[in-house]
């Protein structure tokens, strides 16, 4: 998937004024313009723009939507709760199997649902974004944790069942899994389904404490570091009120859920991992699809193995002949940068 974001604080100037500033408006409008021009040379057949927290909460969020319809790039204004079933939605394409509960934090808010039977549950969106929490100094866990408990109270119908996974989504919270991976000298930089334990929170406190050191670690950016405190915070909290048996952290979320929402159901039954690998193959290799031809050969040597490494094996398989144009001394190499770093989905990275 294609990805490139303009860095715009639509949420920091709601959350300081209540209105998206003129001038940030402005840019955001110039942003959009630019993004259509960028899938028209793409030749991208549809296009949808969505707006979140930021432009619900503006009091000239309508006169945003209006002026972007004006410049040919209508927007659809999601609710809260659309938001979070399509980030649950996310987890669920990259992951099929995945269970427990989804929590995406954005700038302006925080949206909760459960994943049931390949299914979102639950949806609930509350002003828990890290933009408010960071202004209202709200970066204590204990207290956060009993704010959030009584939003759900209010919302009435929200069960929760501890135990279960915990997948977090959102750019900050990427962030901490990247800290997490440095601190406990992690192999890879891959962040896709990055797994940690539950009482994470405590190993990235001295490091987030540490400001100079977050600055010097080379993965937060300085216009995400004020928000980091916030972030860890409300991770804290949510791993208090539901004691997962793991946090997860994915590189999916609202847009790649939208997305997913659209399939037909054939293509939403595929295997994440088989289906990209079958594209990759095709893609790369001089023969497209022989990967299906090795690995039924191969597979009378490994009737044995569990469901989870014969699709590996079958990815692998598909993939064979991906670096064939490479230099032969270094073909192996290129063939195992692809695999270990590429961008695969239906994997963990832990």
């Amino acid at each position: 998937m294609y990805n490139e974001k303009a860095r715009l604080s639509l949420g920091d100037s709601v959350s300081k004024t209540g209105s998206i500033k003129s001038e940030i408006l402005e840019q955001a409008l110039a942003a959009l313009v630019r993004f259509k021009s960028l899938t028209q040379a793409m030749k991208v057949g549809e296009l949808r723009v969505v707006a979140t927290e930021a432009t619900r909460r503006a009091k000239n969020g309508g006169d945003f939507l209006l002026r972007a319809a004006n410049a040919g790039v209508p927007i659809d204004l999601i609710s809260g709760e659309e938001e979070a079933r399509a980030s649950a939605l996310g987890v669920i394409c990259d992951m099929p199997w995945a269970t427990g509960y989804v929590a995406d934090q954005g700038g302006g808010s925080l949206e909760l649902a459960q994943i049931v039977a390949g299914e979102p549950r639950q949806p609930v969106s509350m002003p828990f974004g890290t933009i408010p929490l960071t202004s209202a100094g709200n970066c204590n866990p204990k207290p956060l944790a009993r704010d959030i408990e009584e939003q759900l109270d209010e919302e009435g119908t929200f069960k929760i069942a501890k135990g279960l996974p915990l997948h977090l989504v959102g750019g900050a919270w990427r962030t901490l899994a990247q800290l997490h991976m440095q601190v406990t000298d992690y192999p890879l930089t891959i962040l896709s389904n990055y797994a940690m334990p539950a009482n994470a929170a405590d190993i990235l406190a001295n490091v987030v404490a540490d400001k100079a050191a977050m600055e010097q670690s080379g993965v937060v950016s300085a216009a995400r570091l004020p928000f980091i405190p916030a972030a860890l915070a409300t991770m804290e909290a949510l791993v208090r009120i539901f004691r997962p048996s793991e946090v997860i952290v994915s590189v999916y979320g609202l847009r790649e859920g939208l997305l997913f929402d659209r399939l037909n159901a054939e293509a939403k039954a595929e295997d994440p991992l088989i289906a990209a690998a079958r594209h990759e193959g095709a893609r790369l290799s001089r023969f497209a699809y022989h990967g299906d031809g090795i690995a039924n050969w191969i597979a009378p040597l490994f009737q044995d193995d569990p469901a989870q490494l014969r699709r590996l094996r079958d990815a692998v398989c598909l993939l064979a002949d991906s670096a064939w144009n490479s230099h032969p001394e270094y073909r192996a190499e290129h063939a195992a940068e692809l695999a270990l770093e590429g961008n695969w989905p239906g994997v963990t990275a832990s």
